[in-house]
């Protein structure tokens, strides 16, 4: 980075002046999903399936249709942390994004992958806008994901999405595994469309895109968000045509309602792109969820909608590995869930905790020697007594006065009863044993 650091922790990042027109706190809460592209067993169709949520705490898609987790809080992992940082300083940022429609925000995407040379041939482009294009699986759903992945789309460039059994036998496939033939090229599909891939969508289709009816929509975790609330979708695409990881970060300018992408109804404001080779899915799978939880900050989530450059978007992870705090991985369970606390910091809190001036200076140490001045050695004869004796007459007084306080007169009295009865109880006996010695020994006592 080339931020000027003052201190070897380097400055509190600070929020920036507001950008999107949103009032100090009247920045909206977001709802995030992250879904991973998926595969049928025999390779025949593709499409994205929903596998975590997070209205504020993160929630895990589990292997029962519908059933989620108890929302619980969100475990990174450090090395997580640190790749998305650094797929973030040298990935593609894309800030103020003006687009209507999906399509158009996946040929906004993938010309930037191009510009940056993350991509170097048009016909991997092209896959990846195919890929974008697919249909998402949410968890709550029982509809097919056959009938769901069959379904094509018409967009308004006149151009065919083809089927995902295209994808999945002809775009997925390494470079030199594809058929350079004209019959498998992509212009050759968009300019001359097979019948075969035209299958009948399942929802109806306004100006060529598919769009879901309300049954397919969770009305019921709607009805618990605010009206205000904004989406975010972390799409997780492993692939076999690509050999380096890279993400694109892409927030709107104007909110649109991407039909289809979430499991609510709702208007997206953030997508990012995590792609990488399929050996690298787990770990885009814990930089995705790294995402996720960052965008549900309170604090993050006001850099990510207020900063003007790819900056801020750095400076948000400044600040959340600020505020993080590490578990050892010897006293811990990493498959222990956190359930969300009772009480936690406000925004405010947090802000206030450690002012942004203060955080990486150093406190002054005192290097003052802490030994008793009485103990030094000095050439004066018993002056270390005299010393003591001055110190301590003060309180000299306080030793016998003392004594007349309530509780040592109490504690005299028990005394004095417990030596009193244990003479009445056992006098006799205890008087033989003794030789009648017992009470003259007990009062002594």
């Amino acid at each position: 980075m080339s931020t000027k650091r003052n201190s070897i922790f380097g400055p509190q990042p600070t929020r920036q002046t507001f950008h999107l027109g949103f009032a100090e706190n009247d920045v909206p809460q977001l709802f995030c999903q992250l879904d991973v592209l998926r595969r049928s067993e025999e390779a025949e169709y593709a499409y994205w399936k929903e596998k975590a949520r997070w209205v504020r705490f993160e929630e895990i898609a589990e292997n029962v249709l519908g059933r989620w987790s108890k929302p619980h809080v969100a475990t990174l992992m450090q090395t997580a942390l640190l790749d998305l940082k650094n797929l973030l300083t040298n990935g593609v940022i894309l800030l103020n994004v003006q687009g209507t429609d999906l399509p158009t925000l996946s040929q906004t995407m993938v010309q930037a992958l191009l510009d940056a040379n993350y991509i170097d041939d048009v016909d991997k482009a092209q896959k990846i806008v195919w890929i974008l294009g697919l249909p998402h699986f949410h968890h709550h759903e029982k509809r097919s994901v056959m009938k769901t992945a069959s379904s094509v789309s018409l967009s308004k460039q006149g151009g065919l999405h083809p089927s995902p059994s295209f994808v999945i036998n002809h775009l997925l496939r390494r470079d030199d595994e594809v058929d350079n033939s004209q019959d498998m090229s992509a212009p050759h599909l968009i300019s001359k469309p097979s019948t075969q891939d035209m299958t009948v969508p399942e929802h109806n289709e306004t100006n060529g895109t598919a769009v879901p009816s309300a049954k397919d929509y969770n009305i019921k975790l709607q009805r618990k968000l605010s009206r205000k609330t904004e989406g975010a979708s972390i799409l997780i695409c492993p692939v076999d045509f690509v050999r380096e990881s890279s993400i694109v970060f892409l927030r709107l300018e104007n909110a649109i309602e991407l039909l289809g992408m979430l499991e609510i109804k709702l208007y997206s404001r953030f997508i990012v792109l995590l792609m990488g080779p399929e050996e690298n899915e787990k770990q885009l799978l814990q930089v995705g969820r790294t995402m996720a939880t960052i965008l549900t900050d309170d604090i993050c989530r006001e850099f990510a909608y207020t900063s003007k450059d790819s900056q801020g978007i750095l400076d948000m992870m400044d600040r959340f590995m600020q505020d993080t705090y590490v578990l050892p991985p010897s006293e811990w369970d990493p498959t222990i869930r956190i359930e969300p606390p009772s009480q936690y910091m406000s925004k405010e809190q947090r802000q206030a905790q450690v002012p942004a001036e203060k955080v990486g200076q150093f406190e002054e140490i005192d290097l003052t020697p802490h030994t008793d001045p009485n103990l030094i050695a000095s050439k004066r004869p018993f002056y270390g007594l005299f010393v003591d004796i001055k110190n301590k007459l003060p309180f000299y007084a306080s030793d016998f006065t003392d004594c007349a306080s309530l509780q040592c007169i109490a504690a005299t009295l028990y005394l004095y009863l417990v030596c009193l009865c244990s003479v009445v109880a056992f006098g006799g006996m205890l008087g033989t044993a003794t030789n009648n010695y017992m009470v003259r020994y007990s009062y002594l006592s």
